[in-house]
């Protein structure tokens, strides 16, 4: 005998050894099955239990991994009108315990498949209010830019409205008038006056000014004849003795002379009217006898609030004051 052909005798020994060590020991079991499966069953057939048995198999599946609501109401109602169409009383135990299991089955898919959906609604709202949340926030943090800008752009264009005016009016601006006491002129005791804009606003010129300067104190105020003479315009101390815009870069000179007196301390009131509120400015000048030099002293204030009344004087408020108290020559700050 061959090789081969031994090998062949031995594996179909082999193989008729496994198969009856198999046939031992599972023969009990399919004799079983075989059995079941024979067994005659009163009021059922085998094609009724292939269709419960894979209505069990899709109900055990759904009840795994549930589907949606409807496609669960949908095979739950299948088995209903599966039920309905055959006949009950040709209905077996067996048969009606089936359907018994199976409707429970499917009715337990319909619960996990509506809470699930419940479920899955509830995560999907939490998504979607955290979204308009955000998007809520993000608009509101847009919105509050968009206003802080709009502030700013409506705030810069009152800065500029503001710098227009006082461009336009001269502002907080006010007018000084002194004596330049460096040069006496037609006289020992006559000086030329200019004026400048004060040191204490904030450089603006001022248009339109109309500046009067009257030695104090006033002859005759009070009396009908100052009335008359005011109305008819006859005295020189009516009149203005400047009317045009004083320039913040220069020192602008008066066609108005101040003569003191040598023995005493003279007095003048200045009044300056422009677009801007007026200002009263009290001048003193004086020849100082230790030194003999002319010496000057002012001090400017602007009306805030009008006079309320012919005898009730107006608010008032101090803008410049010589310090100290007198100079001896004029210093006009750059702008």
């Amino acid at each position: 005998m061959t090789v081969l052909a031994r090998i062949k005798a031995g594996s179909r020994a082999a193989l008729h050894l496994s198969s009856q060590i198999f046939w031992d020991h599972f023969s009990p079991v399919a004799k079983r099955l075989i059995s079941v499966a024979l067994y005659p069953l009163d009021k059922y057939t085998w094609t009724l239990a292939a269709i419960q048995a894979v209505s069990f198999a899709v109900a055990f599946y759904w009840f795994q991994w549930p589907p949606s609501s409807g496609i669960a109401v949908a095979g739950l109602g299948l088995v209903a009108i599966v039920m309905a169409v055959r006949d009950e009383e040709k209905w077996g135990r067996t048969e009606r315990i089936a359907w018994l299991v199976l409707a429970s089955i499917l009715m337990s898919v319909e619960i996990r498949a509506i809470q699930q959906e419940h479920n899955r609604h509830e995560v999907e709202m939490a998504a979607a209010r955290g979204r308009e949340e955000v998007a809520r926030r993000n608009a509101d943090t847009a919105f509050e830019a968009l206003l802080k800008k709009g502030n700013a752009i409506f705030q810069r264009q009152d800065e500029l409205s503001k710098e227009d005016r006082d461009r336009a009016t001269g502002g907080d601006s006010y007018i000084v008038v002194v004596p330049n006491t460096a040069i006496a002129v037609e006289g020992p005791n006559t000086f030329v006056s200019g004026a400048y804009i004060g040191k204490n606003g904030k450089g603006n010129g001022i248009p339109d000014a109309h500046i009067y300067v009257r030695q104090l104190p006033i002859l005759n105020v009070g009396k009908a004849s100052w009335y008359s003479d005011f109305l008819a315009g006859k005295n020189p101390d009516f009149a203005p003795v400047f009317v045009g815009t004083i320039n913040p870069n220069w020192f602008q000179l008066l066609p108005k002379r101040i003569t003191p007196s040598f023995t005493e301390t003279t007095e003048y009131i200045v009044n300056v009217f422009a677009r801007n509120k007026p200002t009263v400015e009290t001048l003193r000048m004086r020849r100082n006898v230790q030194t003999g030099m002319w010496e000057y002293s002012v001090k400017v204030m602007r009306e805030i609030e009008p006079s309320p009344g012919p005898n009730k004087p107006g608010k008032l408020v101090t803008l410049e004051v010589t310090k100290p108290e007198w100079q001896t020559q004029v210093f006009v700050e750059s702008k």
